[in-house]
């Protein structure tokens, strides 16, 4: 149903602008960093730059593409996601400055071959799509 409805008011040209957007964050504002990168057994999903004090969505698929945020708080927000594997991993918070992480360990080897993006629930940016 999200890919009709971005058809019909984006066309073909602007399905591909809007993807080229998604997946490299042009123009958005939080940044992902993905430090100590020891996948499996460890590694931190940093945030920089987001909403201060906002909640931030750590979104994960197997694939990169097009997901539309279906409902809540930023509703019709494109992600850069594959729709038929995106996964909530959590959410955390972010300090005054709009920054925060999160340490991971022992994750299921298969994320380790995925792609990553953060939502950053307080302003509806995202960060650019990401891989380990």
């Amino acid at each position: 149903m999200a890919k009709s409805i971005v058809s019909r008011f984006l066309g073909r040209t602007g399905i591909a602008a809007l993807c080229a957007a998604v997946f490299t964050g042009a123009g958005f504002g939080i940044d992902l960093q993905i430090e100590n990168n020891q996948c499996p057994d460890s590694f931190t999903i940093t945030a920089i730059n987001g909403t201060p004090n906002a909640t931030v969505a750590i979104v994960w698929a197997q694939f990169p593409g097009l997901f539309i945020v279906p409902y809540g708080p930023c509703t019709g927000t494109p992600l850069g996601l594959d729709p038929g594997t995106i996964t909530l991993v959590q959410t955390f918070s972010l300090d005054g400055n709009g920054f925060g992480y999160v340490d991971f360990t022992n994750v299921p080897p298969i994320a380790c071959r995925g792609f990553v993006q953060l939502l950053d629930l307080g302003n509806c940016a995202t960060s650019t799509v990401q891989t380990f």
